[in-house]
């Protein structure tokens, strides 16, 4: 729930930065920042900070709310009758990453012996390089507002506009409980013993 809500806080800054600077370079800001984090959590296990240990974790969730914008820019970066496949190919590499991220995790959680998952982390911060890498190559027909010409959007647009959506997600899984719960009712009435009548011997 914590880092749901670190997620929500860093989304306006992250599209504000995309916005000024364009997702390229936002991205790849984000992601080498990230594996300054993940380099910074190894160091932090080693010497045993807990205070490090947490700017790290902090450093490298913050990193989210910046990736989550890529499945936009996928669909930015080819033409729009594309954009659906370029979203779905996005999608379909996290949910790769969701499982094998995992496996990985525990193959190189003792790389450095005597310290537990730090080698882990140094994983993670290879990989976030090797992805700066790849977002170098990426090419986007937007460009930031002020460099088309455009205006942005005032800050409290952008807050209004996330808080609407929120909104929206919040009622919509409020209908879905209600759906559920009624169902789950159905079925309980349906599969529920028939009473016998007494019967008096």
């Amino acid at each position: 729930c914590k880092g749901s809500m670190l997620n929500k806080v860093i989304l306006v800054p992250a599209a504000l930065a995309m916005q000024r600077f364009g997702r390229r370079l936002a991205l790849t800001a984000s992601v080498l920042l990230a594996a300054a984090a993940a380099l910074v959590i190894p160091w932090a296990i080693v010497v045993t900070s807990f205070i490090l240990l947490c700017a790290g974790s902090l450093a490298l969730g913050a990193n989210l709310a910046f990736q989550q914008q890529q499945r936009f820019a996928a669909a930015e970066s080819v033409p729009a009758a594309e954009a659906s496949r370029a979203i779905a190919t996005v999608m379909l590499g996290t949910l790769a990453a969701a499982v094998v991220g995992p496996q990985l995790a525990l193959v190189c959680k003792d790389l450095l012996p005597g310290h537990e998952y730090a080698g882990s982390f140094l994983l993670v911060a290879m990989l976030c390089i090797a992805s700066a890498a790849v977002l170098t190559r990426y090419h986007s027909a937007d460009m930031p507002a002020t460099a088309a010409g455009g205006e942005a959007r005032p800050l409290a647009v952008v807050v209004r506009q996330l808080g609407a959506e929120r909104e929206e997600r919040d009622a919509e899984q409020r209908i879905r409980g209600a759906v559920e719960q009624q169902r789950q009712q159905h079925v309980a009435v349906q599969v529920r013993p028939r009473e016998r009548p007494w019967r008096i011997e």
